[in-house]
Parts: structure tokens; C-alpha cells; sequence
């Protein structure tokens, strides 16, 4: 009977002794699936993306939960429970790298993107400052009567004259204002430049002078220079067109307190009245 019950019992212990085996074979055949290389790739490449964009936590599978491994296999499941077979390895390595790349590209764009540029008024200008096809002013009305350029009140605002002379200078027809007294009253000249010179080859010619200023009255360029100090002469320059210019010179007599010392600033205060006038 004894012999029995052990015989029994080594049956049993047989059997699960065989059955362990069976079961350590099974596990050195089919072991348990454990992080593979492309867990760590796929990690890496999520970590990469939370770094790009700011430490924003991203999934690269699209998951409800922050572990990229565990959303993979139940996304598996899930297609496996619909009895489509899962991705193969590779494809999974190539939509999770191109999955990453869509990302960054996305960052990258979102923080990198400059804003539209701001677009201004300003004239395009040529080389030496001067603006190319800005606005033109017409001078052929002024060129046989040069001395209609300026009214009657605005010459008398000017000073004291004899009567005005038109006459034709070495760049075009002029209108000269001669003061009435020497000493007293300083004398102004209008020319109206129509001999081929441009607006940009007299600035350039007067660039190297002691006193040279660029800027604009009304939209229109000029440009004064003298070729000393620029407190008793002065001239300044209008741009009219791409092929013509006005110039508008004053030589300021010696006694003259309103102008004497300044010019260049009574030069530009007349040419404000001669643009105006040209622009009707």
C-alpha cells in the first residue's frame, strides 16, 4: 500500500517534473518579448521631438497615455482583434521616423516663421540716393518764361529787387532777382536745367563740396551744396525728372541780418515756393 501511495506520488512529481521542463523548453523557445531596439529608437525620437517643441509632451503614436511601448502594443491588439495582421517592424520604424520628421518640421516652422515684412512708402532709390521714377515735375511751361516761376507776393515776401530778368544761363533758361541794394538785398537765381544734366549727376558733382545736404520737401528730392561755408551762397537742387532739375541759387548780401549766415536754410525756403507752384 505504501509502495503504492509512492509510486503515486512519483507518478505525480513525474509528471510535473516532465511539465516543468516542457515549460522551461517552451520559454527557451519562445521567450518573453522584452524592450526591443526600436522601443529605444522610437523613445529617443519622442524625447527629441519634446525638445524641439519646447518640452511639449508629444506622442509619436497618437496615444491617450505618455508610454510610447505600451500604446504600440495595444494598438496591435486592437488591430489584431479585428484579424488584420500587425505592421511588420520595419514599416513600424519607418512611420515612427517619419512621424517624428512631420513633427519637427512642424516645430521648427511654428517657432522659425518670420512675420511679413512691414512694407513702407519709401521711393526705390539708384545708387547715390536719388529716387528712380518718383514723382515728376513739369517744367515746359517755365522754360520760355522762366521768370513766371514765382508770383508777385512771393517775390515780394523775398525781399526788395530790381525788376526780375530772364535770361538763358550754361544749363537752361533762368530768371535772375538782383537786389535793390547791394549791401542790403540779396539776390536770387532760378535756373531751369534742361542742357542733358540730371538731378543725380549734380549731386553727385557736389558731393565732394565743403557743404552737401540730401533730403526732401513735399515728396521731391533736393540737394544743397556750396563750395565754401554755405553761409553766403548756396545752392540748392531739384529733382523735376529723370531728365531735367531746377536750381535755385541766392547770394546773400552783406548786410542782409534775415539771411546772412544761413544760407543754404533760405535756399530751401525758397525752393518749398518753387516746387509748389510746379505741382500747381
Amino acid at each position: 500500500m505504501a509502495e503504492d501511495r509512492f509510486r503515486g506520488r512519483d507518478r505525480r512529481e513525474g509528471r510535473s517534473r516532465s511539465g516543468d521542463a516542457g515549460h522551461a523548453v517552451a520559454a527557451r523557445r519562445h521567450p518573453r518579448p522584452g524592450p526591443e531596439p526600436l522601443d529605444g529608437l522610437i523613445s529617443a525620437l519622442e524625447r527629441l521631438v519634446q525638445a524641439c517643441c519646447g518640452g511639449e509632451e508629444i506622442t509619436l503614436l497618437g496615444s491617450p497615455g505618455k508610454d510610447v511601448y505600451s500604446d504600440r502594443i495595444r494598438s496591435q491588439r486592437r488591430i489584431q482583434a479585428k484579424g488584420m495582421k500587425p505592421l511588420n517592424r520595419m514599416l513600424q520604424a519607418t512611420l515612427a521616423i517619419g512621424a517624428a520628421a512631420v513633427l519637427l518640421t512642424s516645430c521648427s516652422d511654428t517657432e522659425g516663421t518670420p512675420s511679413p515684412a512691414t512694407t513702407t512708402g519709401a521711393t526705390t532709390t539708384t545708387g547715390n540716393g536719388s529716387p528712380a521714377g518718383g514723382t515728376e515735375l513739369d517744367i515746359a511751361k517755365y522754360v520760355d518764361a522762366p521768370c513766371d516761376i514765382l508770383k508777385p507776393d512771393q517775390v515780394a515776401v523775398l525781399g526788395t529787387f530790381e525788376e526780375p530778368e530772364a535770361g538763358q544761363s550754361v544749363s537752361g533758361p533762368s530768371c535772375t532777382y538782383t537786389g535793390a541794394d547791394v549791401l542790403k538785398d540779396s539776390s536770387y537765381e532760378i535756373v531751369f536745367v534742361t542742357n542733358g544734366s540730371t538731378y543725380e549727376e549734380i549731386v553727385e558733382n557736389s558731393k565732394a563740396k565743403p557743404i552737401h545736404s540730401e533730403s526732401t520737401i513735399s515728396g521731391i528730392p533736393i540737394a544743397s551744396s556750396d563750395g565754401t561755408d554755405g553761409l553766403r551762397n548756396c545752392t540748392t537742387a531739384i529733382r523735376t525728372s529723370d531728365k531735367d532739375a531746377v536750381l535755385v541759387q541766392i547770394s546773400v548780401a552783406k548786410n542782409d541780418a534775415k539771411n546772412n549766415g544761413q544760407a543754404c536754410t533760405s535756399a530751401e525756403k525758397l525752393t518749398e515756393t518753387v516746387i509748389a507752384n510746379l505741382k500747381g
